[in-house]
């Protein structure tokens, strides 16, 4: 036997429909589709960490797990693999061994902005302002990490196009801290007052924007003014 991992999939709860496009998010159960995934004992490894999937959401073509936030992944690439431990011996003296493991799956974690708030500063030349940003983010940046924050303006005065800003995390806010962080903070400058969506990129993972009752983007959106 030989579990073989042929794509991934996601769902927000158990009551989501599944989707193969949608982002990936803390929380989100992940699926594994492909074959001869069932086995006594088998488990799912995302890096380091070994995942213990319950016994009713394993089937030969298809295995699901929950991503916990306790896990602490980063945002951004892992690769998932199913391990089936082989068992030889009769208990008390039965030992496990790794047994078989199946291919490397890849998929990307995105960041999701949690809430958000803006203090703006003078216009310095009468079309232009400076704000300060403040994002929650989940999962936390650890250090190292690079983080880039995304506006996108929205509903422009007539005859104005939408313009787009990027600014980065200052390395200086890990300063003298070796743990993750939660709150980001930016300093924009030279920005058109506005709305904006927001979106934040980790290690080039991208937070998602969502849909209305329209069905065009309009969150998490912000107004700086």
């Amino acid at each position: 036997r030989s579990p073989t991992i042929q794509k991934i999939v996601s769902q927000r709860s158990e009551s989501d429909p599944i989707s193969e496009n949608r982002s990936i998010l803390v929380n989100d159960f992940l699926i594994l589709k492909g074959n001869q995934l069932k086995s006594p004992g088998v488990l799912v490894k995302i890096g380091d960490l070994e995942i213990i999937p319950d016994e009713t959401d394993v089937r030969e073509n298809q295995l699901r797990f929950q991503l916990l936030e306790t896990y602490v992944l980063k945002a951004g690439i892992h690769g998932v693999q199913v391990i089936q431990p082989l068992r030889v011996g009769i208990l008390p003296e039965e030992r496990e061994f790794k047994g078989a493991s199946s291919n490397l799956q890849a998929f990307v974690l995105s960041p999701e902005i949690l809430n958000s708030g803006v203090t703006t500063g003078v216009i310095s030349d009468g079309n232009h302002i400076s704000a300060d940003i403040e994002i929650e983010v989940r999962p936390h940046v650890h250090p190292g990490q690079r983080v880039v924050l995304l506006l996108n303006q929205i509903d422009p005065d007539s005859g104005t196009d939408p313009v787009s800003y990027s600014f980065p995390l200052s390395a200086s806010i890990f300063e003298g801290a070796d743990d993750p962080i939660g709150i980001l903070y930016f300093e924009a400058n030279r920005i058109r007052p506005g709305s904006y969506l927001l979106r934040i990129q980790v290690d080039g993972a991208v937070s998602p924007l969502f849909t209305g009752t329209a069905r065009e983007f309009d969150s998490p959106q912000m107004d700086i003014l």
